[in-house]
């Protein structure tokens, strides 16, 4: 017998909190409290610290109603796995009874190094956040402090995003 999403949530929740996981959040939440049932697939990258790893959105359900991105690294030196959990912000901050959460991520390399340079999300609230990865420090990483887009009657959304680098000589 397989076990519930719900059970399976519990179970990745309590090892995301565990002291044997290196997981970095907000610093007030342990991070598997950001964590709901997932959708998307992960997006497996390099990073601008040089570590390769998985981002994925935290799921629509969360104990914390967040809306956020986690990112899994893992140390090319010492295959020692961290998860970094960026939030969305306190605009995208949900409640008990109408919890936000993204499903899907796209991470964009806008330069062509084949390194993920941001990741674009879409949450339940229909906001888009632009994640910044591009510091070889992930404590750098942050989000806009505004929704880059938002749907006009606040539709979820529950896709994945498309992003294209538009070229041009800006005049």
């Amino acid at each position: 017998r397989g076990s519930s999403a719900s059970e399976k949530r519990q179970k990745t929740t309590r090892t995301l909190s565990s002291t044997t996981m290196n997981c970095t959040g907000d610093g007030s939440t342990p991070c598997g409290s950001h964590l709901g049932d997932t959708y998307g697939a992960p997006q497996i990258r390099r990073f601008h610290n040089g570590s390769w790893g998985a981002v994925f959105g935290n799921g629509l359900n969360s104990v914390s109603a967040d809306a956020g991105i986690f990112v899994m690294l893992v140390d090319p030196t010492t295959g020692a796995i961290t998860f970094r959990y960026l939030s969305a912000g306190s605009a995208s901050q949900g409640t008990g009874n109408t919890p936000n959460g993204i499903t899907y991520v796209t991470a964009a390399d806008l330069d062509g190094d084949h390194i993920t340079d941001y990741v674009y999300a879409g949450d339940v609230y229909g906001n888009v956040w632009r994640f910044d990865l591009t510091s070889t420090n992930p404590a750098s990483w942050a989000v806009t402090s505004t929704p880059v887009f938002t749907t006009p009657s606040g539709q979820p959304i529950t896709s994945k995003v498309s992003v294209i680098a538009a070229g041009g000589t800006g005049s």
